[in-house]
């Protein structure tokens, strides 16, 4: 019998020495073994399941192994503890399918052959060898998961949920089978209200609902490629934001910065007003100067103007005769010039934009052939940024400060939230940024809208899955 403990504490040469002696079997026996690859930190806690501590957080930077403890941790349930309705969340389908089910540190990768589920992507389910039934729900598609019923759940980044409150609310009102229901949630950390609220959640005795494990990328660097360190330390370490990504803290927000987090998240919508209402909508490109691991982005933001969403003109925010401001996609990339110019055509074909805004520090009129080459054939601007950057930021600040900056759910905006957010002036300014800002400026001080056609043709082609989600 094979003391894994005992083999675990030898040093290394021996560990070898002892491995190399074992049998097929074994080996299998011990590969399989979560426990004994894991950091400690990796394994649940010993106060997760009792005295009504039902939930474990995984608040980590990026690359700490948050996937494959989920993986883990879900497989141990259901085939060792007896959890036998269980329940996977991520933020759309495809994300439960390539990070949660087959990603390389998702759940068939890590489960042993003898104990691999059946997956069956129609019926949205996987079936263990045991008899156990996994569901799959997203925080796109809230409704869906009203109703269900489980007795373990992993959800997985859930600051990225379209509709977190609601996906999150309807799947653990349903987390009420078996003798001990739990919830494992892992997570790179955002300062959302929801993720700050489940830490600190509270049962009704007081006693804590929530076990809480904090993780720093540099915990893994054993693991991962010396050029994913060399590239994410270069970009996030000695910065605010990296104490987010690497570190996993929660940031509040900057008090120094123009944009705040509360002002962005309480007027975001969930889709564009009607097209009659939408004046125009361009593409803002911040082009970077290089596109190697070292570089800046290629900001690339699509917003929209047109008049005051619903809940604003009936006056619960201000500026209801203004123009308001609908930050529609985030296609920001490293990338060589060919690939950023095709992923700016793109943009403009997918949400019919009436023209192109870009900055010429960068690369001056070089920049607009490559746009052109692109295959781009709406009119295509230059700005050029003669001011500094927190003047060319305010006109969008204080734009926000009055409820007239919307971020519109149905597509992922939370590097532009977290630029916006963690940059004061005086720092380089990110490209996201700086294309925003362009974006915004541009509207604020150009002259009549583009003509509505481009608009009206959207409409026309709004019915396609494609667009529901904006529209």
């Amino acid at each position: 019998m094979i003391n894994l403990e005992e083999l675990r504490a030898l040093p290394i040469e021996e560990r070898i020495a002892a491995l190399g002696k074992l049998s097929q079997r074994d080996k299998a026996v011990i590969l399989y073994h979560w426990p004994f690859f894991a950091r400690e930190s990796q394994l649940a806690p010993d106060q997760w399941g009792r005295a009504g501590c039902y939930m474990w957080v995984v608040r980590a930077g990026r690359g700490w192994g948050k996937t494959r403890t989920g993986a883990q941790t879900f497989i141990e349930k259901i085939q060792h503890e007896g959890y036998r309705y269980t329940s996977l969340c991520a933020a759309t389908a495809a994300e439960v399918r390539d990070i949660q089910v087959k990603g390389e540190s998702g759940i068939m990768a890590c489960c042993p052959p003898w104990f691999r589920p059946e997956y069956r992507p129609t019926e949205k389910k996987l079936l263990w060898p045991n008899g156990a039934a996994t569901s799959f729900f997203y925080g796109s598609e809230p409704e869906l998961s009203r109703g269900a019923q489980s007795d373990f759940i992993w959800f997985d980044e859930i600051h990225k949920y379209q509709y977190p409150q609601e996906t999150y609310d309807n799947l653990i009102l349903g987390l009420r089978l078996g003798d001990n229901p739990l919830a494992l949630i892992t997570s790179t950390p955002k300062p959302t209200r929801l993720c700050r609220e489940l830490e600190t959640k509270k049962n009704r005795d007081g006693t804590a609902a929530a076990v809480v494990t904090v993780g720093a990328t540099v915990e893994n660097a054993g693991n991962l490629s010396p050029v994913f360190m060399d590239a994410i330390i270069t970009q996030y370490q000695g910065t605010r934001l990296g104490l987010q990504e690497l570190n996993g803290d929660i940031l509040d927000d900057n008090p120094n910065a123009l944009f705040r987090r509360e002002v962005l998240q309480r007027d975001t919508v969930d889709a564009l007003p009607p097209p009659e209402d939408i004046h125009r909508i361009i593409v803002a490109v911040d082009p970077a100067a290089s596109a190697n691991k070292n570089s800046n982005h290629t900001g690339i933001i699509v917003l929209a103007e047109g008049k005051a969403p619903d809940h604003v003109a009936a006056g619960q925010v201000q500026s209801p005769d203004k123009n308001h401001y609908y930050i529609i996609d985030d296609l920001s990339r490293i990338a060589q010039p060919h690939e950023w110019g095709h992923a700016a055509r793109m943009a403009v074909e997918r949400y019919r934009a009436g023209r192109v805004l870009y900055e010429s520090n960068q690369g001056g009129d070089m920049v607009k052939m490559v746009l052109k080459d692109a295959g781009i054939t709406c009119p295509i601007d230059s700005v050029r940024a003669v001011n500094d950057k927190e003047t060319r930021a305010m006109p969008a600040s204080q734009a926000s400060n009055h409820g007239r900056i919307h971020l519109v759910r149905g597509n992922d905006l939370t590097a532009l939230m977290d630029e916006l957010t963690t940059w004061v002036p005086g720092e380089d300014s990110p490209d996201r940024l700086d294309a925003f800002v362009h974006g915004v400026n541009y509207f604020e001080g150009s002259g009549d809208p583009l003509p509505i056609f481009n608009v009206r043709d959207f409409l026309r082609s709004s019915w396609d899955d494609n667009y529901n989600a904006v529209w």
